[in-house]
């Protein structure tokens, strides 16, 4: 009887050991994981752990990072492509945060000594490299306490990039610094959109047929004239733009479509089947992705007819079979 007493009781110390073995091995997986995800505020970033790290060589899963010098200045390789930086170590140990949004990446060079580490930030989209400042996060009393814990949430908001620094997981130092890249790549994007506005330059997918091609004109931000010379039509219509690089396209008023020699239409001339009295001009008719200077991305929708809430006539202009066509420009009349 005592024998049972002894062997319930080994049993049981036994379980009691093995479900703290199994706990401590899930742990264990969970600590070694190479990617640590973080939102903030409605941003979705990642900080990529090194995978392979030989001093001034930062291998992380998906890009590669290598500090060099040269004629005296310091030089960031970012997969074997050159940028210079703006770098002033005083320290022995260099390190390298690297998050990621979509294709926006924000890295942050650290350099590390006893007392502090300054963080070098820069933001790098579509191959640039923008610098956007420094911080430095300090551990005065370090003899007395373990190093810190450090992360970070990173919000790109409009012109800004905000960076929230985490030390042992609480809130410490905030950071908003002005995002240069994305004020460039706007002034840059509002200079390619502006571009198309040009009188007397005709955009079809059929340049080469001359007078007789369907095309689309951008005189202004306020006019754009459709010929469609396979129903007889013109069409003046107003763009809007919704983003960086595109815009909406809508009906003007219904008097102002006129027909090639001049006489307004009667709607009963128009496209068959469609009522202009009847459709939107607060709906848009067609969407414009602006691809380069010289070719566009023209997305067809259809008139929208207010009394039958649907859209009509919705064979796209350029090519019946296709709901998108690229235009291009052609050469000036």
């Amino acid at each position: 009887m005592e024998v049972k007493k002894i062997n319930k009781s080994v049993l049981f110390l036994i379980l009691i050991l093995f479900c703290y073995s199994c706990k401590g091995q899930k742990e264990g997986k969970n600590s070694i994981s190479i990617i640590q995800n973080i939102k903030a505020n409605n941003s979705y970033f990642q900080l990529q752990k090194t995978i392979k790290n030989n001093e001034t060589v930062f291998q992380y899963r998906d890009i590669e990072f290598e500090l060099k010098s040269k004629e005296g200045e310091s030089i960031l390789l970012i997969n074997n492509e050159e940028f210079f930086i703006k770098l002033t170590l005083d320290s022995p140990n260099f390190n390298i945060w690297y998050y990621k949004y979509k294709v926006d990446k924000i890295i942050l060079l650290e350099g590390n000594d006893y007392y502090s580490s300054i963080f070098y930030a820069y933001h790098l989209a579509n191959n640039e490299l923008f610098y956007l400042g420094n911080f430095t996060i300090e551990q005065p009393n370090i003899e007395n306490e373990k190093p810190y814990k450090k992360e970070f949430k990173i919000n790109i908001d409009k012109d800004k990039v905000i960076i929230q620094t985490l030390l042992n997981g609480s809130p410490s130092i905030k950071k908003t610094f002005n995002d240069q890249i994305n004020q460039v790549q706007k002034k840059n994007r509002d200079i390619l959109i502006s571009s198309i506005y040009q009188r007397n330059v005709q955009w079809s997918n059929h340049c080469e047929k001359v007078s007789e091609k369907d095309n689309i004109m951008f005189y202004s931000p306020d006019e754009i004239s459709f010929n469609i010379a396979s129903i007889n039509f013109i069409c003046g219509a107003t763009p809007k733009q919704i983003n960086n690089n595109t815009i909406e396209i809508y009906l003007k008023d219904s008097g102002t479509d006129y027909a090639p020699n001049g006489e307004v239409y009667s709607n009963n001339n128009m496209p068959k089947g469609i009522n202009f009295d009847d459709c939107s001009l607060d709906m848009p008719i067609a969407r414009v992705k602006i691809i380069s200077e010289d070719s566009i991305e023209f997305q067809w929708l259809g008139f929208y007819n207010r009394k039958a809430n649907k859209r009509e006539y919705m064979k796209n202009p350029f090519g019946n079979n296709k709901n998108i066509v690229v235009l291009t420009r052609c050469s000036e009349n």
